[in-house]
């Protein structure tokens, strides 16, 4: 199977008592080239739209099956586009400006500390819910 140019495998994933069937990039690691994206200006876009990112898995888990419609973005795969306003913040850039932000739109939000593994080591993402209610 191909999505676009790259080899594709089926990847199973556990959201409550329900299994997911997602068509990922195989091999990700070949399709990224580290040195070429810190050090390029303007460096190739690696195929991260068709991958299972660690915050997916907690935020597919913490949505109910009977939410209400949401927008899901930048989330690789889709896993948890299913129900209100939720993200996860894994810490890789400096995201204090964002909550600042979500405070000047006079939204209302919480977090919380989740254990995630990724690429079989433990790692905490923060789940971040917009409560603009439904």
């Amino acid at each position: 199977m191909k999505i676009g140019d790259f080899e594709a495998t089926l990847t199973h994933a556990r959201v409550g008592d329900t299994t997911v069937a997602l068509w990922r990039v195989a091999a990700l690691e070949r399709h990224v080239d580290r040195a070429a994206l810190l050090a390029a200006d303007e460096p190739p876009e690696p195929p991260y739209w068709a991958h299972l990112w660690s915050g997916a898995a907690g935020l597919a888990a913490a949505v109910p099956r009977a939410a209400c419609p949401s927008w899901e973005l930048g989330c690789g795969l889709g896993l948890p586009g299913f129900g209100r306003a939720l993200l996860t913040d894994a810490g890789r850039i400096d995201t204090r400006a964002f909550y600042a932000e979500l405070d000047a739109a006079g939204l209302t939000w919480r977090a919380s500390d989740e254990p995630v593994r990724e690429e079989g080591l433990p790692l905490t993402v923060k789940l971040v819910e917009e409560a603009h209610g439904c």
